[in-house]
């Protein structure tokens, strides 16, 4: 055990302390031993012994246990009642206060059309330049029941009249302004193609050249990745111009010759699953 020696000089203002509280409780026990002391001899004089003393102390403490749980009963029960109350009333006010501001108007919703073209005939114009062998049929390929496949045998190209090979539909009745289109196209031989939406003979919106593989895929091009070109007359030269959205198109066209495949090519492409939105 430490001794009063082994205590730094820095600490024995600390121990100190110590010492007079210990000194205080001593005091404060020789006081209530005393005060009891008392107590129980006032009691022998009216015939109350000690023991009972001691029991009635026990008792007591007991009563005081009781006592304090009920309070914390009564004080929870007060609490949860408490907080009924008010998350009523909380609720009450909420709902007259939604009941008195007005609905908020409905949102408009905007939707936009998707129109699927059918791969039939009649519903498509197919033309080639003067020279080039081509032809499309409408026919089941694969799992698809009836695909348009635009089959190319040779090109040809005279000086200043480009290969051609273009599969065109009608959009007039169908849209106006489109926003973007999707297809599944197919190919061998014939590598890319390019859709346009044309409006007239002076202005259309070109796509970037698209893959055409030996597997089916799906390509879906919103508007804005179209190049916009115009021209001043039907046998003028396109220019490309900034890019602007169409009020209105009146042609839908896939193209496989110039500017899309090389005059070499040769082979087919398939088309299906049309949709222009």
């Amino acid at each position: 055990m430490l001794r009063l020696k082994d205590i730094p000089e820095e600490k024995m203002s600390e121990v100190l302390g110590i010492a007079t509280e210990l000194r205080q409780r001593e005091d404060a026990d020789l006081d209530r031993s005393g005060r009891a002391r008392d107590i129980a001899a006032a009691a022998a004089e009216v015939g109350v012994s000690e023991e009972h003393l001691e029991r009635a102390a026990a008792e007591w403490h007991a009563r005081q246990v009781v006592d304090t749980g009920s309070q914390r009963r009564r004080k929870l029960s007060i609490a949860l009642v408490a907080a009924s109350v008010l998350g009523t009333a909380v609720l009450l006010f909420g709902f007259r206060e939604m009941r008195s501001v007005p609905p908020a108007p409905a949102m408009a919703v905007q939707t936009q059309t998707a129109t699927a073209i059918g791969m039939i005939p009649g519903q498509w114009n197919f033309s080639a330049n003067p020279g080039t062998v081509a032809t499309v049929s409408y026919r089941r390929v694969g799992d698809r029941s009836q695909a348009a496949v635009i089959r190319v045998e040779r090109f040809a190209s005279q000086p200043g009249t480009p290969h051609r090979a273009n599969l065109d539909t009608p959009l007039a009745g169908i849209i106006s302004a489109p926003s973007s289109v999707a297809f599944d196209v197919r190919g061998q031989g014939l590598n890319n193609v390019r859709v346009y939406f044309e409006n007239g003979a002076l202005e259309r919106w070109r796509s970037p050249a698209l893959p055409a593989s030996g597997e089916w895929r799906t390509h879906r091009l919103d508007l804005t990745r179209f190049e916009y070109q115009s021209r001043t007359s039907s046998s003028g030269r396109w220019q490309v111009r900034p890019f602007r959205s169409p009020e209105a198109v009146s042609e839908l066209s896939f193209k496989f010759g110039d500017f899309v495949n090389p005059v070499t090519a040769s082979g087919e492409v398939s088309l299906d699953g049309v949709i222009v939105e």
